[in-house]
């Protein structure tokens, strides 16, 4: 099978396809020169191969180049990103020239909402996987658009194309976590690292956490950036690791926790989740009051050997699932499916 990125390649939501085995992909990478088939006169090129119809999947990441207020400081940015790099101009092209070709957006950003600047995108897509996509998925389009201010206009408009929408999980670098070695061992009961300054959000729920010291649970906190090995060695050694979101629900953090062997203490999740962490068998989840974190780790303290318990199945969970090459086998098999509808379809060209 022959797949089209197209893209940044060093971006994280085509990065997924360095893992991806057996098929032919060529890359038109929007910033760098192409080191393929695209060396020379590129967006002229890609504008051929797309009308050629030669490829069986076309691949690209969210639109980065459109801000979504046309505010004259974003105009001035956006003519200066295409000054600097024409190619640009590859993901638009792409949405608008796909033709029968089934096109597969992915957007790991940390927005829940599909901007203004990607709904053509969402039109023309075959799939849209998204990472933060809110458990009501007319959300996602909430305000996008100006007239697109109520669920009922976006139902209207949208409610038609919501079986495009896939969750996709932010997951966990693998390769860098197996060359630290971990020891098992535990001898703090929860561990943050993390900054709260700035960020009401987190800032009450770090004083119920801190309050918790009063009490002799053995807790250890760092302000300051650890290397990574230091800091994933700091979650092996904990029973419980505070976790709560960041830009996004999803981060790197659940998964990174989860892998070295410790539960994560999350926030409720707030989105759709593909294979996600549960609570009380991989991870342990609170609502939005900070007394309610107090509670959910002073409960789970009780019994420390059910907590040895939940971190070898989290590991073992995130390891299965949410590894790049996990969510490249998923985001594959979900992008073959809608191939294979499409090439079945009654009065489809074979």
């Amino acid at each position: 099978m022959k797949i089209l990125a197209v893209g940044e390649s060093s971006n994280a939501d085509l990065r997924f396809l360095r893992k991806v085995k057996n098929h032919e992909i060529d890359w038109f990478d929007t910033v760098k020169s192409a080191s393929n088939r695209f060396s020379h006169s590129e967006l002229a090129g890609l504008k051929y191969h797309l009308r050629q119809n030669r490829y069986d999947l076309i691949f690209t990441g969210r639109n980065p180049t459109v801000t979504d207020r046309l505010f004259p400081a974003n105009l001035v940015s956006n003519l200066g990103r295409f000054a600097k790099y024409p190619k640009s101009f590859g993901s638009i092209m792409a949405g608008r020239l796909a033709g029968k070709t089934p096109l597969i957006v992915m957007d790991r950003g940390d927005s829940p909402v599909i901007g203004s600047s990607n709904i053509d995108l969402f039109k023309a897509c075959s799939l849209y996987f998204k990472r933060e996509l809110p458990a009501n998925m007319l959300n996602t389009f909430l305000n996008s658009q100006p007239h697109l201010v109520s669920r009922t206009a976006i139902f209207s408009e949208m409610g038609s194309l919501m079986h495009k929408l896939r969750p996709v999980p932010i997951g966990f670098n693998a390769d860098l976590c197996s060359k630290t070695p971990l020891d098992p061992a535990k001898t703090i009961d929860i561990f943050f690292a993390g900054k709260t300054e700035r960020n009401p959000g987190r800032y009450e729920f770090f004083r119920a956490l801190q309050d918790l010291g009063d009490q002799g649970i053995r807790i250890e906190i760092s302000k300051e950036r650890l290397d990574f090995a230091t800091y994933l060695q700091k979650c092996a050694s904990s029973y419980l690791v505070w976790s709560p979101e960041g830009r996004g629900w999803d981060c790197l953090r659940h998964y990174e926790v989860a892998y070295a062997g410790s539960v994560p203490v999350i926030n409720y999740p707030w989105i759709r989740r593909y294979k996600p962490l549960e609570d009380r068998k991989h991870a342990l989840f609170y609502s939005n009051e900070p007394e309610s974190l107090r509670q959910v780790i002073l409960e789970a303290l009780k019994d420390r050997q059910q907590l040895i318990r939940m971190g070898n199945e989290g590991r073992e969970h995130v390891l299965k699932h949410h590894t790049p090459k996990a969510i490249s086998e998923y985001v594959m098999e979900e992008s073959l499916r809608i191939l294979d509808a499409q090439n079945n379809r009654p009065g489809q060209d074979k």
